[in-house]
């Protein structure tokens, strides 16, 4: 289990799921499929650096007391690269508690952009949102 998450959603492409048999109470907050349009090796590439980077600044400080750091970037119609953060929220799966932080970038930009320039964005946008939860700035010469 890397020290950092960094999961992606296409905020243009919701499921329609519901809490209910007789489908009338939508599920909240509502679920989004994966983007499949955006190359995985990008964000192979963005994962790795922050874990780094993260690794690099001394891990998760023990006083968080969260098993991981969850970096949740939303692809849909505008940008709020303002990180939202929920401390020490538990884990749905039995991983424990966990730091989850949320942004979301403009897809239509996204999409327009080099392979290259897409990986500086998200690298940079999920070092920001790392830093930011842990209370240091990611320690890597290449960080943004």
């Amino acid at each position: 289990m890397p020290i950092v998450a960094v999961l992606l959603s296409d905020l243009l492409d919701v499921f329609e799921s519901y809490d209910d048999d007789a489908m009338t109470i939508p599920v909240h907050p509502p679920e989004y499929a994966w983007p499949d349009w955006f190359p995985s090796a990008v964000l192979d590439e963005a994962s790795n650096f922050v874990v780094a980077a993260v690794h690099g600044g001394g891990g998760i400080p023990a006083e968080m007391a969260v098993e991981q750091i969850r970096v949740h970037v939303g692809l849909g119609d505008s940008w709020q690269l303002t990180p939202e953060i929920a401390w020490k929220v538990k884990d749905e799966e039995g991983m424990g508690e966990v730091t989850q932080v949320r942004i979301a970038m403009r897809q239509a930009d996204v999409r327009s952009w080099t392979r290259p320039q897409q990986e500086t964005a998200l690298r940079s946008a999920v070092a920001v949102c790392s830093g930011r939860a842990t209370g240091r700035p990611p320690q890597s010469p290449d960080a943004c």
